[in-house]
């Protein structure tokens, strides 16, 4: 009766004040409803979805009356009903989410509560878009995001910690946001936007939350989850160009192939592999700060990460007494002429130095071991092979002497090459 007297009078008067009372009414009026027949017991479970399904409501006929208040001309009394309905209608949803978790962990029944929390998730995404308030875009999407995980826990019996299923679902959600981002900045809708700095915060955010999801004791999925995680970062900052980015993608992916190395090193034999992710990390970083370093020590730089491979590369092949020892003379010979090849390719003097250095260094040292090791012979072809080349490298050089001096000459004067 206090709910249609009050809705009458908001009516007759035109009170939104009266309007809210009796919107606040209804749903007292119905537990009491429930209580009055003794049904407690049987809706105690499905409160959640009840108050869901009320607050959607309120949202519809909120959407209905404000096209009300709107035509022809606009009527100020049903665009506050509107407004008020839609107010109340994100309390109710607040108090979805503040009774799933209270079900959750009383052990009620999954599935209302999984209902309920959907439900209130569309009703924040709907209240967003019609009334452009980024916080409901924000409780949308971790409303979804809850919803997840609480059909994992609920129903699926899928726990939320060292769960590579639940770790992989953090990712893909990720993924999906982001990609909604990129969508929202290249519609034309005005409304649309008001998802576009909620869709990109939460996307860079959500990632935290694989620090307890990610089962570390199993390599396999953990390693895999942190390349994914690497790679999204990576997209992030390829398309917005923000550096942090790059820097947390490189933190991950280090993590990742560390993860892997020591099986990889214990069936290879080769150690510097522990040296090269972090080497390679150590000059993509110094590259992205080259305007902001000096050239000397931008040059130091390179020097230092180049060398640090190669002579771990190097110590390994003139001490390793192994059959490996012919794979990693060979591993080393390549990495100082992809040394050579990448400072010629990105006109950096350190590459070609250091990889000129240990080059000569290794060839040296080798001609005095080679008989003394296993796979002599291999290592002597290997030597005549680089030897021809050295001959022919000679002899070219004494055909085209003034040429090849001339551009050494303009090699050293070129200002471009760092």
């Amino acid at each position: 009766m206090a709910t249609g007297a009050t809705l009458i009078g908001s009516l007759r008067w035109r009170s939104v004040t009266s309007m809210a009372a009796a919107a606040l009414l209804l749903p007292l009026s119905l537990g009491a409803l429930i209580f009055f027949f003794e049904l407690q017991y049987v809706f105690f479970g499905y409160i959640g979805i009840s108050a869901a399904s009320l607050a959607i409501t309120y949202l519809i006929l909120g959407s209905l009356i404000e096209r009300q208040g709107t035509a022809p001309v606009v009527d100020r009394y049903w665009v506050e009903v509107s407004n008020t309905l839609g107010r109340i209608s994100q309390w109710l949803c607040g108090g979805v989410v503040a009774w799933a978790v209270f079900s959750i962990v009383q052990g009620m029944p999954a599935y209302p509560t999984v209902l309920a929390l959907a439900v209130a998730s569309v009703c924040w995404l709907w209240g967003a878009w019609r009334t452009q308030n980024e916080l409901l875009a924000y409780g949308a999407i971790f409303g979804l995001f809850s919803t997840a995980l609480t059909g994992c826990v609920a129903i699926a019996n899928v726990p939320l910690t060292a769960n590579s299923i639940v770790s992989f679902c953090i990712v893909a959600y990720c993924f999906l946001l982001y990609g909604i981002n990129i969508l929202v900045s290249q519609s034309a809708r005005v409304k649309s936007q008001v998802f576009l700095k909620p869709s990109y915060y939460s996307a860079l955010a959500l990632p935290l939350a694989l620090a307890v999801s990610i089962p570390f004791n199993e390599r396999g999925p953990a390693a895999f989850l942190l390349l994914a995680t690497g790679s999204f970062y990576l997209a992030v900052s390829h398309r917005s160009q923000t550096r942090w980015t790059i820097y947390v993608a490189a933190g991950l992916l280090n993590f990742a192939i560390y993860m892997w190395l020591p099986l990889a090193s214990s069936l290879s034999g080769i150690y510097q592999l522990y040296v090269i992710p972090a080497a390679i990390t150590v000059m993509v970083i110094a590259h992205l700060h080259r305007q902001e370093l000096k050239p000397q020590v931008l040059s130091s730089i390179r020097l230092t990460v180049s060398g640090a491979i190669l002579a771990v590369s190097s110590f390994e092949s003139l001490y390793s007494k192994d059959s490996s020892s012919l794979l990693l003379f060979f591993v080393v010979l390549l990495l100082s002429l992809a040394g050579i090849v990448a400072g010629i390719a990105l006109r950096i003097k350190p590459f070609i130095y250091t990889g000129l250095a240990f080059l000569i260094m290794n060839v040296v040292f080798q001609v005095g071991l080679q008989f003394q090791l296993q796979g002599g012979i291999v290592r002597a072809v290997i030597l005549i092979v680089i030897g021809i080349a050295v001959l022919s490298v000679m002899v070219f050089f004494n055909i085209h002497r003034e040429r090849i001096l001339q551009q050494y000459r303009v090699f050293l004067a070129d200002q471009n090459w760092e």
